[in-house]
């Protein structure tokens, strides 16, 4: 049975998040999840792995950064 688009997008999103997710984070909090629109890749801040102690949620967009650069 041949591949579809969609079917493909999800290989390719999968192997997307799983590099992504291997980046490290303050305090191994892991502030992202992992959305799909389309053939589009979604990366969210999840506020609620946030740590009180990150002012201006600075360590959660490092992480961001971070997870982003691994997906890239």
């Amino acid at each position: 049975m041949p591949t579809t688009v969609a079917s493909a997008d999800r290989i390719l999103h999968r192997q997307l998040v799983e590099a992504a997710a291997l980046a490290p984070s303050a305090e191994n909090t892991q502030p992202w999840a992992f959305g799909s629109e389309g053939d589009r890749l979604v990366i969210y801040h999840n506020r609620r792995r946030a740590l009180a102690s990150d002012v201006d949620a600075m360590l959660d967009l490092t992480g961001l950064g971070a997870c982003l650069e691994n997906a890239v």
